[in-house]
């Protein structure tokens, strides 16, 4: 799954294996494991993870086609993280912060128009 974190959090799986998120507004690819910690529901619940993708739709031909509801709850998730992702960058103080932030706010919003293609 794709997140992006604002902090760096270590994840422990069962079978002792770790994660280590990037922090610093970098968008990154998590394993799917780490949504069992309850560090990671605790990070989600305060914003300082951001889940953009979950699951990779894969059919045999490579990608399978979304269905509309599902392109529906694609654009808005999207179009939701966009808009946080800017009030955030209007919220920050040091302006290196909003920059990134803007820039991911920027990405959202084309992630966004691009889910409803």
């Amino acid at each position: 799954m794709k997140i992006l974190s604002t902090k760096r959090f270590e994840f422990v799986g069962d079978d002792k294996k770790t994660f280590v998120t990037a922090g610093n507004m970098v968008i990154e690819t998590a394993p799917d494991w780490i949504q069992k910690c309850e560090l990671f529901g605790l990070a989600v619940s305060d914003g300082a993870i951001s889940v953009l993708q979950d699951t990779i739709i894969s059919g045999s031909s490579g990608t399978a086609k979304m269905s509309k509801a599902e392109k529906a709850a694609a654009a808005k998730a999207a179009a939701d993280e966009a808009a946080r992702l800017a009030e955030e960058a209007k919220k920050a103080a040091d302006s290196e912060e909003a920059a990134k932030l803007e820039a991911a706010a920027k990405k959202a919003a084309e992630d966004a128009a691009n889910a409803k293609k």
